[in-house]
């Protein structure tokens, strides 16, 4: 008998060169979006406002489809406007400052008979030519660049989709060894999304793959925070107990410093506006012009310096990733349990201790990314064959890992039990976890070796690398 398989869902993103024309097509097809969006958020927000409750996503669903809206936009927008309120609740009901929901760019939402994909062999991998997307009954053809990164299994030469029914032949595929269709009726093909970003359009297409799961019993726990981005704890495949800490202070302190040159250069671009609206009041255009000129040179800078910060996190966050998916799968891990309850948003006492000025904890408060982390190691963990699954962690770092009773925790990152001592908060919901939702259990002295004696690393920021740092 073979492996057991799992499917996993891959996207590949590709970037639009719209034209003059394109362009107003994409608004055309954005605005006409933008109304399915604030019909499904209205009514969301009428039933709240009368019920002081959520409807049911399948009245949503109704009320699209009496619109005229097709089944699958009709089910992707009522999921999106839930999951965007479900959010908003949730925000509130831990007392934090939230805006209703509000969908201003709307993304283009197609099926998978509205759309084709065209690409051609190069140096060993496929690189998107064009797209078609089916606009009133007409093919639209639309110059793409990218690579496609995720394809599905699929047999050579041109194959069809016959309907016997209605007597029509659709193209399901064209894969030759230099060429490839994705047909509106390809094998494992889901729907797609077109979105603009920076003034840039994008068109994304997700596709199935199946993936054989990794051959070992090993299983793992990981707690994810913000001193620490990720604490695992997990047992091989020949029953080897193993540690790691993936720390953030550097991260944290060039997100800082990156986050006040942004500040200082908006709070100069504010001056040079204010500036520029009394020389627009004395008829001074020439000055006018001068301090406009300065404050959009100065908004450009502030924000060249949060693009950077951000670029860096992410590039951290995959490196991280792609290194503990390695790892795990080295150890014959095949099963990973993450916690995912810090996701909605992060509480003071999450930022640093020492740090207790309140501008600079708001200034590294959009620092945490939780969402982020997970879905980095989907990527990296499923493609290797390793099941990721996503538990509950609330409350994973108030009991000690050892005898299991709940311990007031003192310090931050600290946890200390009267009976057994002190241990890393992080890697002991790491280790909660990991036993909460498995079947394995560690003595008291594998765990006092793991938890005190981890393999911690920290991200070098030129070199761009995470390095042991024990």
């Amino acid at each position: 008998m073979g492996r057991e398989e799992f499917e996993i869902i891959r996207s590949n993103i590709l970037r639009i060169e719209a034209s003059s024309e394109v362009k107003k097509l994409l608004r055309s097809l954005q605005s006409e979006f933008k109304k399915y969006f604030d019909v499904a958020n209205g009514f969301v927000k009428r039933y709240y406002k009368e019920n002081c409750r959520l409807p049911r996503q399948i009245d949503v669903y109704r009320i699209l489809r009496e619109d005229g809206v097709s089944s699958t936009i009709a089910f992707e927008v009522s999921r999106r406007v839930f999951e965007a309120w479900e959010s908003y609740i949730e925000l509130k009901k831990r007392g934090y400052k939230a805006k209703l929901p509000e969908f201003r760019n709307p993304l283009i939402i197609l099926h998978n008979q509205q759309y084709r994909v065209y690409a051609v062999r190069e140096n060993g991998e496929w690189v998107a030519e064009r797209i078609e997307i089916r606009v009133n009954r007409k093919w639209v053809s639309l110059k793409v660049r990218g690579k496609i990164k995720w394809v599905p299994i699929l047999d050579e030469g041109l194959v069809f989709y016959i309907n016997f029914d209605r007597k029509l032949v659709y193209l399901r595929h064209c894969l030759t060894d230099n060429y490839l269709i994705l047909g509106e009726y390809c094998l494992n093909k889901n729907k797609a999304e077109i979105f603009q970003k920076n003034n840039r359009w994008y068109f994304a297409f997700s596709v199935s793959l199946k993936i054989p799961t990794l051959q070992g019993k090993g299983v793992a726990g990981i707690d994810i925070g913000a001193r620490n981005l990720i604490a695992l704890i997990g047992v091989s495949d020949g029953g080897e107990v193993f540690s790691m800490l993936f720390k953030s202070g550097t991260l944290r302190a060039y997100w800082l410093k990156c986050e006040k040159l942004a500040r200082r250069r908006q709070r100069i671009a504010y001056r040079c506006f204010w500036e520029a609206v009394k020389y627009a009041e004395k008829n001074n255009r020439v000055e006018e012009k001068e301090c406009f000129r300065k404050y959009r040179r100065f908004l450009e800078k502030a924000g060249r310096f949060k693009r950077k910060a951000r670029e860096v996190r992410k590039k951290a966050v995959n490196a991280m990733a792609k290194l503990v998916a390695e790892y795990l799968a080295s150890r014959g891990v095949s099963k990973v349990f993450i916690g995912n309850s810090v996701c909605f948003a992060v509480s003071r006492e999450d930022l640093i201790e020492e740090v207790v000025s309140k501008p600079t904890r708001e200034l590294l408060r959009s620092f945490f990314a939780p969402r982020q982390i997970i879905k980095a190691l989907q990527r990296h963990c499923e493609i290797r064959g390793i099941r990721v699954i996503e538990v509950n962690e609330r409350g994973s770092s108030s009991y000690c890992p050892i005898c299991g009773s709940r311990v007031e925790r003192e310090h931050r990152g600290l946890l200390v039990c009267r009976e057994h001592g002190g241990f890393n908060a992080d890697l002991s919901a790491a280790y909660n976890i990991l036993r909460k939702y498995s079947d394995m259990k560690l003595s008291e002295k594998e765990l006092k070796k793991v938890l005190n004696n981890s393999r911690s690393f920290i991200y070098l920021i030129k070199e761009q690398k995470w390095v042991p740092k024990n």
